[in-house]
């Protein structure tokens, strides 16, 4: 994590994570679609849902306790991602917090990002893929490698993951992800909010598509090639 960045204090993190408002999120950014979740998406079964409620006077106490936080966010052009942030910064606020929204052009979120890790905070989208365990990985430094530069490795949740991953779907799988979805929560390193809604418009009288209810790669048209004409 940058060493110029107030989130090398848990604190400060938790802090951020107790004033959101992941419900508002969803409905002001993003139209009311989507779904409030954990880190493992609460779409699939063995999903889980944010264990931190929103609590704005205890977000005040943490932020207090450090000291008082002000920090900037890189922003994307996309306009659902520049709404969400905005949200965001209506949502620290009421804790006392301050945040200030950088737009910046795809190259240069890439680079503060992922490249140099030189940012304090960012809001964008993981991909949920085809299980609940898979984008988990990316809270685990040797496994995701581009999350490297501002996630700090917690041994705790590394084992999870990688205990996870070997372990079949069953209460045992479920009892790991809920652990994992918790010890995400409490770290606040990257703090997940909702899923990403996607729509699609067709006329379902002039063609027949085949489109996924549930696309966890973000590949919604995946099946283009295979419409038809009715």
């Amino acid at each position: 994590m940058w060493d110029q960045s107030p989130f090398r204090d848990q604190r400060l993190r938790q802090a951020v994570n107790l004033s959101l408002n992941r419900e508002q999120i969803r409905d002001v950014a993003l139209s009311a679609q989507g779904t409030v979740s954990g880190v493992a998406a609460a779409v699939f079964k063995d999903g889980c849902t944010p264990t931190v409620a929103r609590d704005v006077a205890k977000a005040k106490e943490l932020a207090a306790s450090a000291g008082g936080l002000s920090f900037a966010m890189v922003v994307q052009t996309s306009e659902a991602i520049q709404r969400i942030a905005q949200v965001i910064q209506q949502n620290v606020a009421e804790a006392g917090i301050k945040a200030e929204l950088n737009v910046v052009d795809e190259g240069v979120f890439v680079d503060k990002v992922f490249v140099t890790g030189k940012f304090q905070a960012s809001p964008f989208f993981w991909s949920a893929y085809a299980d609940p365990g898979m984008v988990a990985a990316w809270w685990e430094p040797s496994v995701s490698g581009f999350t490297g530069k501002y996630v700090v490795s917690v041994p705790e949740l590394n084992d999870l993951v990688h205990a996870e991953r070997r372990t079949p779907n069953g209460l045992e799988r479920t009892a790991q992800l809920k652990r994992i979805c918790a010890l995400v929560d409490d770290g606040a390193q990257m703090i997940p909010l909702v899923t990403k809604p996607v729509t699609v418009g067709y006329r379902s009288d002039r063609i027949q598509a085949d489109i996924h209810p549930f696309e966890g790669y973000n590949d919604t048209l995946r099946h283009i090639a295979e419409f038809s004409r009715v």
